[in-house]
């Protein structure tokens, strides 16, 4: 008697190669799953649960690095708005009468923390054990 799992078939309209190139893609220029899931026609879950496969690993590491280009460049717009400050317009009796730079040190301390940060993997931390010996 056979007791080895029953062999999955394929499906043509989950994550294929295409799609996943796609969403590691979109979500390097976009950094929302949610998003990205909807542009190309799959569930946010499904890309969870697609991502959580042990033998989807590259996926995972993949998804990861995407998020962090997206971060990199978060924090170099982040970095230019610092170093160059944002305009923003100066109003007076209802009516735009200028605009003036603003340099804000909220924006500043995130971008050191951003920087100083060490990279931390968003992938599930291993399950150890609580008992106590």
């Amino acid at each position: 008697m056979d007791t080895s799992p029953p062999r999955r078939r394929r499906r043509r309209t989950g994550w294929t190669p295409a799609r996943q190139r796609q969403f590691v893609t979109d979500l390097a220029t976009s950094g929302n799953v949610r998003e990205v899931c909807a542009r190309i026609g799959l569930s946010r879950t499904s890309a969870y649960k697609f991502r959580d496969q042990p033998h989807n690993a590259a996926f995972a590491r993949a998804w990861d690095a995407a998020l962090d280009r997206y971060m990199a460049d978060i924090a170099d717009e982040a970095a230019d708005r610092v170093s160059e400050g944002e305009t923003r317009p100066v109003k007076y009796k209802g009516a735009i009468v200028g605009e003036r730079v603003v340099v804000t040190n909220r924006l500043l301390t995130a971008l050191l923390l951003y920087r100083s940060s060490p990279r931390t993997s968003r992938a599930k931390p291993p399950k150890t054990s609580t008992l106590s010996t």
